[in-house]
């Protein structure tokens, strides 16, 4: 099975059964698919610190007892998984962040690096420009993704470094052997690690944890898989199995490409259109003109100034090059957007480089902000200090 990209159109994608030994291929790779988080080999990624800079050490943060559990397993998961290691004390010290997931029943716990990302040097890898890297897609009929696990967490701390991650935690404190995600140098050192393994295949594209592989028949395709699997095994580095076979197992699926990192099915992409009434409304002015401003309904009020950039292809709707997704499935496009947790500007630059639609810029703003992750790691957010108030004196001596 693969991805087959729509020759009527340059942005679709038509997930189609074909006669690729995709899932065969991957069954000679049991390690790179393993449960096991992997570890790449012959690298560990240093802090470098800022001269001058003074270690900073923060108290325990309250956790309510009911979160107390859950954290627990999280933190004998990453022990048990060698991500972290418990320590006695440290010249630095986070504090943690903890999110209830799955009704409560587990957490997830962010450490809040924003001290040691003020006193660190950042390695200067520019991350992929996304546009630049579709162009590379031109005359490819079938592609695969595949999604490194935990990603960050495959890269081994220095041991010189590792200190600088400590955290505290009202079960005690640790330290990271791998490198965290909310580190500011994290996304460019990964970025650079994938285009040493993977940046003299053709037919690759990589951006952060996830690899599409693409070529002009399924022959090709099969080869350039097998290649990019057998690197990754060389470099000890493993792969979520199971969104590999779902893409692989899923029939007649429409999908929009690579950087919109989706899968939406034929039913629903149907119904998404047909229920979205300002759609039609909207394909009616693009084909017969638009009326004046004032007899423009509320609704499509935001698309008037830039009315003269509308297109239609079939039953698609775009702004230039830019795609307007249906209104029912925006709130998902945002979604996997922001997986990533890049931050405001990344998130927006992913979304501007593919969608347009009224009020993407805050509605992705609004997302990223109430992000405890994008929060953690957003470099350019201020902490406000407390107003100060006046102390009143007392107009007598007491006691």
């Amino acid at each position: 099975m693969g991805i087959k990209l729509d020759p009527n159109s340059d942005n679709q994608v038509m997930v189609v059964k074909d006669t690729s030994d995709s899932l065969e291929i991957c069954k000679e790779f049991p390690g790179v698919f393993s449960d096991n988080l992997g570890c790449l080999v012959n690298f560990e990624h240093k802090i470098i610190l800022k001269i001058n800079t003074v270690p900073i050490v923060h108290k325990v943060r309250r956790v309510p007892r009911m979160m107390l559990e859950p954290l627990k397993a999280e933190l004998n998961r990453l022990l048990g998984a060698g991500v972290i290691e418990e320590i006695e004390s440290s010249e630095w010290l986070a504090p943690v962040v903890l999110a209830p997931k799955d009704n409560g029943k587990r957490i997830r716990m962010c450490v809040d690096l924003r001290d040691l990302n003020k006193n660190i040097w950042l390695d200067r890898q520019p991350l992929p420009n996304i546009t630049e890297e579709l162009s590379c897609l031109g005359g490819s009929k079938v592609s695969s993704v595949l999604d490194l696990s935990s990603a960050y967490h495959q890269i081994v701390l220095h041991p010189e470094s590792r200190h600088l991650t400590s955290f505290v935690t009202p079960l005690g404190a640790y330290q990271f052997l791998r490198m965290p995600f909310g580190l500011a140098s994290a996304a460019a050192c990964f970025q650079r690690v994938m285009k040493r393994i993977l940046g003299d295949i053709v037919g690759t594209l990589c951006f952060q944890d996830d690899i599409l592989v693409h070529g002009k028949s399924v022959d090709e395709h099969d080869k350039i898989l097998r290649t990019v699997l057998s690197k990754l095994a060389e470099a000890g580095l493993t792969v979520k199995k199971e969104k590999f076979s779902s893409e692989e197992e899923v029939e007649d699926e429409l999908t929009i490409n690579w950087v919109r990192e989706m899968a939406i099915s034929k039913e629903e992409w149907e119904m998404a259109l047909e229920g979205d009434l300002d759609r039609h409304k909207l394909r009616e002015f693009v084909v017969k003109g638009w009326p004046e401003f004032k007899d423009v309904p509320d609704s499509l009020k935001g698309y008037w100034n830039v009315r003269d950039e509308l297109s239609l292809d079939g039953n698609e709707l775009y702004r230039g090059d830019k795609f307007v997704p249906p209104k029912d499935l925006r709130n998902k496009i945002l979604n996997l957007a922001h997986e990533g947790h890049l931050g405001r500007s990344l998130t927006k630059s992913r979304l501007r480089a593919i969608y347009w639609w009224p009020g993407l810029d805050s509605e992705a703003e609004a997302i990223v902000k109430d992000c405890l992750n994008c929060a953690l790691s957003d470099k350019s957010k201020k902490v406000a200090r407390a107003p100060l108030s006046p102390v009143v004196v007392p107009d007598k001596t007491l006691g």
